[in-house]
């Protein structure tokens, strides 16, 4: 939950920061109203926040750093590889 509430809480942030300047409030971020670049630097954003609070969250230490940004990345670069091909769904081929 503290994770999912971290990430909830940035999302205004990172949508300025990655958002064109013309784009309104109202939008939904997707490949579409972002571009593919623009989406996966946002959804990459995101996602590292997610599980860095996470993965900090259950160890509750950092006596093991080297396996905790071992299960950091293979999970980041999981859930981006997952958002990349879900999109290509969405736009189709």
């Amino acid at each position: 939950m503290l994770a999912c509430t971290m990430m909830g809480f940035s999302r205004y942030y990172v949508i300025n920061v990655f958002a064109p300047r013309d784009m309104a409030d109202s939008s939904v971020p997707s490949v579409e109203t972002f571009g593919a670049p623009l989406f996966i630097r946002y959804a990459a954003v995101l996602a590292l926040i997610h599980h860095v609070v996470f993965f900090i969250a259950e160890s509750s230490t950092f006596f093991n750093f080297p396996n905790l940004l071992l299960k950091i990345t293979g999970s980041f670069v999981l859930t981006i590889l997952l958002i990349r091909g879900t999109e290509q769904l969405k736009l189709g081929f």
